[in-house]
């Protein structure tokens, strides 16, 4: 799952990711996902998430989900500073600066999964 209020950003992580290979759900609205997740949470192993949304931070979508299902990996991106204090409070795989590279963000998902 791709979470990112920016619909290219988005769009091009799952195309990406998708002709990588990855089955992969794309969402712009942080509640529409946490929504499908509680839903469908078996159907997701990985979320990539930005940090900075509006409605919910990502650093909350994160705690909400690991309420949900506390096996799905979390990795988080973004543009702007995080305290290590917020980082602490959540359980993640990655954490990643935009921009993200392309080709850093399939093999940062590959060593995600292989885990």
């Amino acid at each position: 799952m791709i979470i990112d209020d920016e619909l290219d950003i988005t769009n091009l992580f799952k195309e990406i990711l998708m002709n990588a290979g990855y089955q992969v759900e794309g969402f712009t609205d942080p509640l529409k996902a946490l929504a499908e997740c509680n839903i469908n949470h078996d159907k997701y192993i990985l979320i990539i998430s930005d940090v900075k949304m509006p409605k919910m931070t990502g650093i909350e979508l994160v705690k909400k989900i690991a309420k949900i299902d506390g096996n799905i990996k979390v990795i988080l991106m973004t543009a702007f500073d995080v305290t290590g204090e917020e980082l602490k409070e959540v359980k993640i795989e990655k954490f990643l600066n935009k921009p993200v590279y392309l080709k850093k963000l399939i093999e940062i998902v590959k060593l995600s999964l292989s885990d």
